[in-house]
């Protein structure tokens, strides 16, 4: 201040020195009148000099100063502005910036004055908001997020599911939640319950499929003497193929072909690399005149896949036949140089 006041007197040729125009009262008056309106009843200056009026509504330090008031719309921009619903947050922002920018005091009160309606409707709607973000943000964020999540789920639901779908994605482009979040929190639940019906269906149909394939799985590794413990473990695959929580997943992981024919490799390669050989006669001690037995050669087990389409539909007895034959021909040439064959897939 003390450096300002020597500038002055000592260089009073660089300033110009103008009496301040006097306020209208009744300007003041609509001002304080329209700043109430818009801000709230409780919103007084305790003055009518105009200076000191002018100065608390743009001095940072001051409770009703307009950079305080942007300053903490500003912070609830940065969390909502990725949303839809932020444009009269971003509006109350650039509305106070414009009267900032008025740096004449008559132009200020009236630029107040001509957005009295205009600026009570929109600083409504950003209380609002404001309340809305400290209360409900994070519950709007966990449906959003179930939505976008279940984007390839909802198709598996039924059609009478169909138009509450359509209702609660909407909230990806709702431009006031504040009244709707409600609708969309009952929708959530319908829909999860709806979503958790299809998932545990389908699951069921896993346990149901790979209990049998195991047990079928079992059986023919006995048959070969092969030890159960070469398969892989039922509790954890049964496991693994139920916990996914997306419905294209469960729905893939009813089908059993690629692990049964991952499993049956298991047991044909053991089969194959334990087969017994008989014990033969230490050299030198062999019963003179008998002939000795010829070691036995290992079974060759084929694994292979049948060709089971149908170019035309069959319609009688000679197309079943014929089918048959079909596939009685892959068999054989399957077995061309092997003792079996094992049909995975």
């Amino acid at each position: 201040t003390n450096i300002v006041a020597n500038r002055i007197v000592t260089e009073t040729n660089k300033f110009t020195l103008r009496q301040a125009k006097a306020i209208n009262p009744q300007v003041i008056q609509q001002f304080t009148n329209a700043w109430k309106d818009i801000f709230g009843t409780t919103d007084t200056f305790g003055t009518t000099d105009s200076t000191q009026i002018f100065r608390m509504c743009r001095e940072p330090e001051s409770e009703r100063s307009l950079v305080k008031r942007r300053d903490a719309y500003r912070r609830i921009e940065s969390q909502i502005s990725g949303y839809s619903f932020a444009a009269p947050i971003r509006d109350a922002i650039d509305l106070f910036e414009s009267w900032l920018n008025e740096r004449d005091q008559l132009n200020f009160f009236q630029a107040v004055i001509a957005k009295q309606q205009e600026a009570h409707e929109l600083i409504d709607k950003c209380k609002e908001l404001v309340q809305f973000t400290h209360d409900q943000l994070d519950t709007f964020k966990q449906i959003l997020n179930f939505v976008n999540d279940n984007s390839y789920n909802f198709p598996f639901l039924s059609t009478e599911y169909l138009d509450k779908v359509e209702a609660i994605q909407k909230i990806q482009t709702d431009t006031w939640p504040v009244s709707s979040l409600r609708g969309y929190i009952r929708l959530q639940k319908e829909l999860s319950y709806a979503l958790d019906g299809v998932r545990e269906s389908l699951r069921q149909q896993i346990r149901t499929a790979y209990n049998e394939i195991f047990s079928y799985l079992e059986n023919v590794a006995k048959e070969q003497n092969v030890p159960v413990s070469v398969l892989s473990n039922r509790e954890n695959v049964i496991l693994s193929k139920t916990t996914p929580t997306n419905i294209l997943v469960l729905k893939g992981n009813t089908s059993t072909d690629a692990f049964y024919q991952a499993e049956i490799e298991k047991i044909l390669d053991y089969a194959n690399r334990h087969q017994p050989v008989p014990s033969q006669p230490e050299k030198g001690k062999e019963e003179p005149g008998k002939e000795q037995p010829t070691p036995p050669t290992r079974k060759r087990i084929r694994q292979a896949s049948l060709q089971t389409k149908t170019q035309l539909p069959l319609s009688n007895e000679e197309d079943i036949d014929r089918y048959l034959a079909g596939l009685k021909n892959q068999l054989l040439k399957l077995l061309v140089d092997h003792d079996s064959v094992m049909i995975i897939k």
